[in-house]
């Protein structure tokens, strides 16, 4: 009779209601199934980013721009430097050396270059490395470079390269690798202030010494003086 009045008592039940289930919490770096067990899911969070990405800068960039590695300031030694620089000296030897080869109207005749000519191309190369260095090492900033007509030939051309390439192989040999991570200000050939890393400005050097090699090749390839393979890796090979 209790267990009767009892039952009596509790209320009717209706149709089971389910409540919306709320996601669990996972430990950073776990994974998810995806539907149909075709394996783990990365967080959408970045919790199973793998080492590669941890080490990227994903902050401060430009919309577009490549990933920056977090220590980019910092990874770069004078040791490295200097190899790039004993490439940069590699390499202008080679030109240089093919260049012995192609007469005096050729070297000084007008060609499809941007320099106008194969000794615009040689003459705005060292120019170019005259101007920084003395932006480096001076704190001097010129309002022009050196013109072609400054090395009326070859032989005062090479005469004046071997002179600026030993006087950076001494600025180089002087630096420490806190001083690549230095910040240099200075002004353009226009007069423009500009203020950059060293080391970024010391890489350009290089970078821009490519370019123009290449133009430079090109005229010496067309008067059948190839200076022949200018590549990184080749320098690296040969000293090997």
């Amino acid at each position: 009779m209790d267990a009767n009045r009892r039952e009596a008592r509790r209320p009717a039940q209706g149709p089971a209601r389910h409540e919306p289930s709320r996601p669990r919490r996972r430990a950073a770096g776990c994974v998810e199934a995806t539907p149909g067990g075709n394996g783990p899911r990365p967080r959408s969070d970045g919790g199973a980013l793998d080492g590669l990405a941890r080490t990227l800068l994903l902050s401060g960039r430009e919309p577009g721009a490549l990933p920056v590695p977090v220590r980019a300031r910092n990874s770069v030694t004078k040791d490295q430097i200097t190899l790039l620089y004993d490439y940069n000296y590699w390499a202008n030897s080679r030109v240089l050396k093919a260049a012995t080869n192609v007469s005096r109207e050729q070297f000084a005749a007008p060609a499809r270059l941007s320099q106008g000519s194969l000794r615009g191309a040689l003459a705005h190369t060292l120019g170019t490395e005259i101007v920084w260095r003395l932006r480096f090492q001076e704190g001097i900033s010129v309002s022009t470079l050196p013109s072609e007509s400054d090395f009326p030939t070859l032989d005062a051309l090479q005469a004046r390269w071997a002179e600026e390439e030993r006087t950076m192989r001494g600025y180089l040999a002087s630096l420490g690798d806190e001083a690549l991570t230095a910040k240099l200000t200075y002004k353009n050939t226009k007069g423009m202030p500009f203020e950059n890393v060293l080391w970024h400005l010391l890489v350009h050097v290089v970078n821009h010494g490519t370019q123009f090699r290449g133009e430079a090749a090109v005229a010496l390839t067309e008067y059948g003086q190839s200076p022949g393979d200018l590549d990184l890796l080749a320098f690296l090979r040969a000293r090997a």
